[in-house]
């Protein structure tokens, strides 16, 4: 209980009634954590891909956002990375019904980190590593596998952006091959 004063006005020349009176307590809300369980629930609010979910995938992925409550329930694809373009076109098909995806995280079992450029240590340097170089440099997601291999120009910044223009470059471009 909880003690309030009220003061009543009775007219002007009657002045001022102070009257003390209890007040049962407002119940406190006790916060809890988001339930993390459905993929594409992404806010925790046991709703998957509703509009809510949608708008902070989007907010994250697309535009460098805060990260969501439930990061792996944004993964899709479940390659590790969330916010791929893979992950964008997966969202899109799933908010409209065209897909239900699993965000079953697909475990690498050999990681084989020698060749430059190669930052999933698949052993082939494809648009999947581009892919990651991006996401880690651009928009500030999760580091590579294979991180040593990211430093493409050699001057000891790992994933600056002249090393995502190089790998674009060997990639689309005909560039020279990565050396590291």
């Amino acid at each position: 209980m909880v003690s309030l004063v009220v003061v009543a006005f009775f007219g002007v020349t009657e002045g001022a009634a102070i009257r003390r009176i209890s007040v049962p307590s407002q119940p406190v809300q006790e916060t809890t954590a988001p339930v993390c369980s459905l993929c594409g629930d992404v806010n925790g609010d046991r709703t998957a891909f509703n509009i809510q979910d949608k708008m902070i995938f989007d907010s994250y992925a697309k535009n460098n956002g805060p990260a969501p409550s439930c990061m792996a329930q944004a993964d899709l694809d479940g390659d590790g990375v969330v916010g791929s373009l893979v992950d964008i076109r997966m969202w899109e098909d799933a908010y409209a019904g065209r897909i239900t995806p699993t965000c079953q995280q697909t475990p690498l079992t050999a990681i084989n980190c020698q060749k430059c450029g190669d930052l999933n240590g698949d052993s082939i340097v494809n648009i999947v590593d581009e892919m990651l170089m991006d996401d880690f440099v651009w928009r500030g997601g999760a580091a590579p596998a294979c991180l040593s291999k990211a430093d493409l120009n050699q001057d000891g910044i790992i994933s600056d952006t002249s090393d995502a223009l190089l790998l674009k470059s060997y990639l689309w471009k005909a560039g020279p091959e990565p050396v590291c």
